[in-house]
C-alpha cells in the first residue's frame, strides 16, 4: 500500500483536470492486513488532501469489508481507529442494496471477462435460471466471481448457468470437490499456504514448510502446479518465483477443515515457523490484530486445541524466536519478538516476561537506532502479558528506545499510531516518572515536524 500512496500521490495534479482514485481494500481483503496500523495515517492523509481539492474536480473512492473496518475501529492504534470512524462520504452497502437488474448486470460482467461469446451472454440474458440466480439466497459477489474465473471462451450459457446454481445451492462445494481430489502433497501445500500471513510465498521457502525432505524436483514441482490456477497464483521472474492463494475465501475454507481436533493436532505438529503459530492462533480467535482488540470471529476447535497443548505451543515460540533472531536486522527482530510476546502472552507463564525482556535487551544493546512503528507495535504486545513491574520496566525501556529516534515523516507516523502508548505503563508505578521525563523532550521536538500539504506533496 505505501507504494500506491506514493503513485498516487505523483499522480495527483495542481490543476482542476478530472482525476479518479481507487484505493481497493487497502486495509486487507478479509482481514486487517499486517500493514494496515503503518498504512493508516498515510491513507487519511491522502483523503484530506482529496478533501481539500474536491471543487478542482479531484475524487477518491476506498472501498473496504464492513468486517474489516470494524476490525480497524477496534485497533490500538490511533491512526487507523481514527480512519475507520471517518464517515464523510461513508456509504456502506449490503446485498440488499443490488436490486435483480444491478445483480444482472454484475452477473454478466463476470461472464464477459471470463471470456463467454457475445451469443452465449445474449443467450444467459434470456436464459429463465438467470432470474434463479440472482433471486438465489446464497447470491453472493465473491462467490459469483470465483465461479466465473474457472469459466472459459468455451463455456456454453447453459454450463455457465448450472455451474452457478449447483455453487449457489452448495457454497461450500466451490471448494470441497476440488479439496477431495487434491493429492497429499497438493494439500500439504494449500494448507501450509493457509497457515502463512495471506501474502506471496516465495516457492523456495514454500518447499522448506510443505515438502517432506529428500523430495524429488520434479515431484514437488508437479505438486505445487497442479493446484493452478484453481487453488494458486504464481508470480515474479522464474528464478525467484513465488505463490500465493488464489482467492481470500480459500483462505477461509482452509481454515475452515481445521475445525477437526486431528487436523488441527497434524497443524501445530508440523508448523515450522513463528508465523505459522500465530496464524494458527488467529484463526482461532486467540491472536487479534492489535492490543486490546476482543476476538470477532473464532474456530472454537482450533482454540481448544491449542489451549490444551499450551506449554507445547509456548516452548516453540520460544524455539522459533531463537533460530530467527540472529540472522535477523533490528526491524525485523522485533516484529519477531512481537509476534512472541503476544503468542506467550496467550500461551505462556508469567515469567515469560523475563525471557522476552532478555531477548529485547539483547537486540536493542547492539543497535544505535530503534524503528519507532517497530519498537512501538513491540511496546503494543508487551502490554498484553501478565501485569507487573517486570512487565512495566520492559515498556519503558522498548518504548524511550523507540521514541527517542523518530526522526522523519514516516517515523512521526509510528509515533501518532501509538501516541498512548507510554501511558500504557501502570499509573502507581515510579517508572511512569522516569519514563515521562524521558519522552518528553522526544515529544516535543516531534511536534515540531512539519507536515507538507498535499498539494506541496503532490509537487513535490
Amino acid at each position: 500500500m505505501v507504494r500506491d500512496l506514493d503513485a498516487s500521490w505523483q499522480a495527483l495534479r495542481p490543476d482542476d483536470s478530472r482525476q479518479l482514485f481507487v484505493f481497493s481494500d487497502p486495509l486487507g481483503e478479509a482481514d486487517l492486513a499486517p500493514t494496515a496500523i503503518e498504512d493508516a495515517h498515510g491513507i487519511r492523509s491522502f483523503m484530506d488532501a482529496i478533501v481539500r481539492r474536491s471543487e478542482d474536480n479531484k475524487r477518491l473512492i476506498v472501498t473496504s469489508p464492513t468486517e474489516v473496518m470494524r476490525r480497524a475501529a477496534l485497533s490500538a492504534g490511533n491512526s487507523l481507529r481514527s480512519l475507520a470512524e471517518d464517515v464523510r462520504g461513508r456509504c456502506e452497502l449490503t446485498l440488499d442494496d443490488w436490486d435483480e437488474p444491478i445483480r444482472i448486470r454484475a452477473l454478466l460482467n463476470h461472464l464477459h471477462f471470463a471470456g463467454l461469446t457475445s451469443e452465449e451472454l445474449r443467450a444467459v440474458q434470456l436464459d429463465r435460471r438467470t432470474v434463479s440466480v440472482v433471486r438465489h439466497p446464497s447470491f453472493n459477489p465473491r462467490l459469483i466471481e470465483k465461479i466465473c474465473d474457472q469459466l472459459t471462451g468455451a463455456t456454453t450459457s447453459d454450463e455457465a448457468l448450472a455451474k452457478l446454481l449447483d455453487a449457489l445451492a452448495l457454497p461450500e462445494t466451490v471448494w470441497s470437490v476440488s479439496w477431495a481430489t487434491l493429492g497429499e502433497l497438493a494439500t500439504e501445500v494449500v494448507l501450509t499456504l493457509a497457515t502463512l500471513r495471506p501474502r506471496p510465498v516465495l516457492l523456495s521457502e514454500l518447499r522448506k514448510l510443505a515438502a517432506k525432505p529428500g523430495m524429488a524436483a520434479r515431484e514437488w514441482q508437479e505438486g505445487w502446479r497442479s493446484l493452478e490456477p484453481i487453488w494458486i497464483t504464481t508470480g515474479g521472474p522464474a528464478t525467484n518465483r513465488s505463490v500465493m492463494l488464489a482467492d481470500p475465501s480459500l483462505r477461509d475454507f482452509l481454515l475452515g477443515t481445521l475445525e477437526d481436533s486431528d487436523m488441527t493436532d497434524e497443524r501445530l505438529d508440523r508448523a515450522a515457523t513463528l508465523e505459522q503459530l500465530g496464524e494458527l492462533s488467529r484463526a482461532a480467535g486467540d491472536l487479534t490484530a492489535d492490543v486490546p482488540v476482543a476476538p470477532l470471529v473464532t474456530r472454537p476447535v482450533i482454540a481448544h486445541v491449542l489451549a490444551q497443548r499450551r506449554s507445547e505451543v509456548a516452548e516453540q515460540v520460544r524455539g522459533y524466536t531463537d533460530v530467527e533472531l540472529p540472522s535477523a536486522s533490528t526491524g525485523s527482530a522485533l516484529r519477531t519478538l512481537s509476534l512472541a510476546a503476544a503468542l506467550l502472552g496467550i500461551y505462556g507463564e508469567p515469567d515469560a516476561v523475563t525471557w522476552v525482556a532478555e531477548r529485547v535487551s539483547g537486540v536493542l544493546a547492539g543497535n544505535a537506532e530503534t524503528p519507532p512503528l517497530e519498537g512501538l507495535a513491540l511496546a503494543a504486545r508487551v502490554r498484553g502479558m501478565p501485569d507487573g513491574r517486570a512487565r512495566d520496566e520492559l515498556l519503558v525501556m522498548i518504548i524511550t528506545a523507540a521514541t527517542t529516534n523518530v526522526r522523519s515523516l514516516s517515523d512521526l507516523d509510528a509515533f501518532e499510531s501509538y501516541a498512548d502508548a507510554w501511558n500504557w505503563i501502570r499509573p502507581s508505578s515510579l517508572l511512569r516518572q522516569s519514563a515521562s521525563s524521558e519522552l518528553s523532550s522526544t515529544t516535543f521536538s516531534t511536534s515540531r515536524i512539519l507536515r507538507p500539504s498535499g498539494q506541496e506533496r503532490a509537487n513535490s
